[in-house]
């Protein structure tokens, strides 16, 4: 029965194709407020926000508007390489200056650094 499951084959990519056809594609970058166009990591919380790791910062969007957050914010470091969330819904995140917590409550301070051990000129 191989013509069979050539015919399953087939109306399943078709199906497929015709789905993924109707999906809106939107395309941000620093026009829209992303804080760069390089992208290290994507990541969605557990509030449904997407985080976006760049070269020049962190920048958070809720759907509609970014959220950006550089060293002006309170970053270690302009490079952020990876935000993880927390069960207790804390946020971690790792640049090349060091790991900061982000601190989600709307305190003055959001970002609370553990700075690395490495040259001075790491953290600039």
């Amino acid at each position: 029965m191989p013509w069979l499951t050539r015919i399953c084959v087939a109306l399943c990519l078709a199906a497929a194709g015709a789905r993924s056809a109707s999906l809106p594609i939107r395309i941000y970058s620093t026009e829209q407020g992303l804080a760069h166009d390089h992208v290290s990591k994507i990541y969605r919380d557990s509030h449904g926000f997407l985080w976006i790791c760049t070269d020049e910062g962190l920048s958070r969007f809720d759907g509609h508007h970014f959220v950006t957050y550089t060293v002006a914010s309170g970053l270690p470091h302009i490079h952020v390489n990876d935000l993880v969330e927390t069960r207790s819904g804390e946020y971690w995140i790792a640049t090349d200056g060091g790991v900061a917590r982000f601190h989600s409550d709307g305190r003055p301070k959001r970002f609370e650094t553990f700075a690395s051990n490495g040259p001075p000129e790491a953290c600039a």
